[in-house]
């Protein structure tokens, strides 16, 4: 959320759009809306959508083939409506637990602006992003350039595990140097067999306007 935090709305309109990967966007669109308020934009709109997870693999394909064509045809008409809105007076969408109906309208307003960071610990420690063993490195910097917290050091060929939010950025821009490694506990192969459930059922896009 910090790059919303350094933007000034100066009572511009603003449309939060949250993409995830067919578990849960947890308090995600709910957060960009109170950010984008507080730094003075209007929000007469905002929807989440469902792609392929940035953890995903062959062996788990959490959220292939998404978005789909009916995904894109809700896209589509979500556009629609938001050009529709604008075109008069819009009113603003309230914040009441958009996503989550689980969050009152009270918890979600003081949630604390580093929710996400505290989200993400459910998982630190079950999967991590690691430089592979024994693989030729070339000093390219591709993986620590598109690293959006700055967590690969290539002095080191580490990851700052406090830093990383496991978007798998820099695997995709160099597979096969850098890998994803879940740990092998008994514990921890329990934890990953619940989140398998969640993201074993059809999430559909959910679009507020």
């Amino acid at each position: 959320m910090g790059p919303l935090s350094r933007i000034e709305g100066e009572g511009r309109y603003a449309v939060p759009v949250a993409v995830y990967g067919n578990r849960s966007p947890e308090t995600c669109v709910d957060e960009m809306v109170k950010i984008l308020r507080k730094r003075g934009f209007k929000v007469p709109a905002a929807a989440s959508f469902v792609a392929v997870h940035s953890l995903a693999t062959k062996s788990r394909p959490w959220g292939f083939g998404r978005p789909d064509e009916h995904d894109w045809e809700i896209a589509k008409g979500f556009g629609e409506q938001v050009g529709k809105k604008l075109s008069s007076d819009p009113s603003e969408i309230q914040i009441s637990g958009l996503v989550n109906n689980h969050f009152s309208k009270d918890k979600v307003e003081n949630l604390p602006e580093d929710y996400h960071w505290k989200v993400l610990g459910n998982v630190r420690g079950l999967i991590k992003v690691e430089f592979t063993k024994g693989s030729e490195c070339t000093d390219c910097g591709r993986c620590a350039e598109v690293c959006p917290t700055g967590a690969v050091k290539l002095d080191s060929r580490e990851v700052d595990d406090g830093l990383c939010i496991r978007c798998t950025a820099c695997i995709r821009a160099c597979p096969g140097v850098l890998g994803v490694y879940i740990d092998d506990s008994p514990g921890s192969h329990e934890r990953l067999e619940r989140i398998e459930k969640l993201f074993a059922v059809r999430k559909e896009p959910m679009i507020f306007i």
